[in-house]
């Protein structure tokens, strides 16, 4: 009879653990399927870029996303003055934009004591 009684027990665990791994598994599907049905971070990136372009009328531009060391992602964007599809290697004028650049460079290095 002891051993019925374990049995029973055991029985019961079994139960209630098989119990937990049903509902462990129907949470991690649902997960799945809310996951499968979000668009991945390169679509939302897509739709906000396309929707900047048409709200500010950027004809072409060139995106390139890094992080740390590491380019993340890279992709062209409408067309360029030429009506040619922008690509990675694309050239835009940036006319008297690099004295902005170079001003900015000899600041930072005068900041860090690089010239005196």
């Amino acid at each position: 009879m002891r051993y019925a009684g374990a049995n029973s027990i055991l029985r019961g665990n079994a139960r209630s653990f098989i119990a937990r791994l049903i509902g462990t598994l129907i949470v991690l599907v649902f997960q799945l399927r809310v996951n499968a049905a979000q668009p991945s971070l390169e679509t939302k990136i897509d739709r906000f870029i396309t929707h900047q372009m048409s709200t500010q009328h950027i004809p072409g531009l060139a995106l390139a996303i890094t992080h740390e060391n590491q380019v993340m992602y890279v992709k062209g964007y409408g067309q360029a003055n030429t009506q040619q599809p922008v690509t990675l290697q694309t050239q835009f004028p940036i006319a008297s934009l690099s004295k902005s650049f170079t001003a900015v460079a000899v600041l930072q290095l005068l900041t860090w004591q690089y010239l005196i």
